[in-house]
């Protein structure tokens, strides 16, 4: 409740970036996603479902943030990458 309250409060006072992405992601999101595969850190099946769906609850914002957070780490260090990354999106869902 008090993460709902305070993002309605963020988008009143003009903070666009508080809002969740909604049905899709968009695109600087997607256009990041992209990077991560390219670059062989992770693949499309890594990005399954699960980790999409959490995503899409984050505004823009939270979503680059966590991804700049994944990517900052070895992906020799992570071993169950989805697990992984779930820890970073709950975290930002959190606030």
């Amino acid at each position: 409740v008090k993460r709902c309250i305070s993002m309605q409060e963020k988008a009143r006072d003009g903070d666009f970036g508080a809002n969740p992405m909604g049905a899709d992601l968009t695109e600087k999101v997607k256009e990041r996603l992209k990077k991560l595969v390219d670059s062989n850190y992770c693949t499309q099946a890594e990005l399954d479902g699960k980790v999409m769906s959490k995503m899409r609850l984050l505004p823009e914002r939270d979503a680059l943030s966590s991804i700049e957070e994944l990517s900052a780490v070895p992906r020799a260090q992570i071993r169950n990458f989805g697990s992984y990354f779930m820890g970073i999106l709950n975290r930002y869902m959190r606030g």
